[in-house]
């Protein structure tokens, strides 16, 4: 029997970064995706960095060797989105804005944003 799943297609910017291990002083490569598109380098090395330095604490991130901005289409059962996600009371973009807002974050990237509708979520009830 198939499940129900949740998909959503998004746009990612995939970066190739040169790290360093505080562990045992070894240099090497790493692939990082991070959502939504970003073009200013320096915005998008302060998220390249939080990305990769909280999950590991012994990895320093030097540079971006380079980075490529990808459509890409991710998709969980249901019942793992809703072991996950948030409910939220209103579809009102200002009410998902304040719950999900961080405080940090500034919305100069919000300018490079596409238009488009590529980003809205889908169920598709059977893969």
């Amino acid at each position: 029997m198939r499940k129900p799943i949740i998909s959503r297609n998004m746009t990612v910017t995939v970066c190739t970064v040169l790290c360093a291990s505080k562990k045992d002083d070894t240099v090497f490569t790493k692939t990082v995706e991070v959502p939504r598109k970003h073009k200013k380098p320096e915005k998008l090395l302060k998220i390249v960095k939080s990305f990769v330095e909280s999950e590991d604490n012994d990895t320093v991130v030097c540079y971006i060797k380079s980075s490529e901005i990808k459509q890409k289409l991710y998709a969980m059962p249901e019942e793992t989105f809703l072991r996950y996600a948030t409910e939220i009371a209103s579809r009102s973009a200002d009410d998902v804005a304040i719950l999900f807002q961080k405080g940090e974050e500034d919305d100069d990237d919000e300018e490079e944003e596409d238009d488009d509708d590529d980003d809205d979520a889908n169920i598709d009830d059977e893969i």
